[in-house]
């Protein structure tokens, strides 16, 4: 198995320091704060390269960069559902893409069951832990964004026809169980 190069970096990183550390193992000299930190190097190092030999994907799956509160009405919810959202600005507007993370709350893929020009919306049933919720999640930093939570099922919703200027979906669809959506802004 090919390993990173950061990864393999690091490892000769943590070597090197192990081997010029200047206490030796069996030493009886006093201890020395560098002998810490190669240890901790070494052990970090070690820990990311078993963790790239296991999980050759680690690097490439984050987190979504958008976590909304769900306000609980009713029933067992999740604390937050997250959003990734990407925006490459040009001049006079910007192109938008949304990805709801559904698949973390779900026990099935999204569906697309509204589709408008400006206003789209998906549904999913919630995992059992979940089904009894009812709530919402939303966000006034990302108004054209909401959740909602009921039937034992979750909406994601786009809605950007009270926005004034262009706007336009250009695509849509489901990706890894999780709805997208790539949409343009402009003046």
């Amino acid at each position: 198995m090919k390993v990173p190069f950061r990864f393999w970096l690091l490892g000769i990183a943590a070597l090197s320091a192990t081997a010029c550390s200047p206490l030796a193992p069996h030493s009886n000299a006093l201890p020395n704060p560098q002998n810490n930190v190669a240890q901790a190097v070494k052990s970090s190092a070690t820990a990311t390269l078993a963790q790239a030999q296991t999980d050759p994907f680690a690097q490439t799956q984050m987190k979504p960069n958008f976590p909304l509160n769900v306000q609980r009405q009713a029933g067992t919810c999740p604390k937050t559902v997250g959003l990734w959202m990407f925006m490459l600005g040009y001049e006079g507007g910007a192109d938008h893409t949304v990805i709801a993370d559904t698949q973390a709350i779900a026990s099935a893929p999204a569906k697309l069951i509204v589709s408008q020009p400006k206003r789209l919306e998906y549904e999913a049933p919630l995992r059992k832990e979940y089904a009894s919720c009812v709530g919402q999640a939303s966000s006034p930093l990302v108004s054209a964004y909401n959740f909602q939570f009921r039937n034992g099922k979750v909406n994601f919703r786009m809605d950007v026809s009270r926005d004034d200027g262009y706007r336009a979906i250009l695509y849509k669809g489901v990706s890894a169980s999780r709805p997208y959506i790539h949409w343009r802004a402009a003046e």
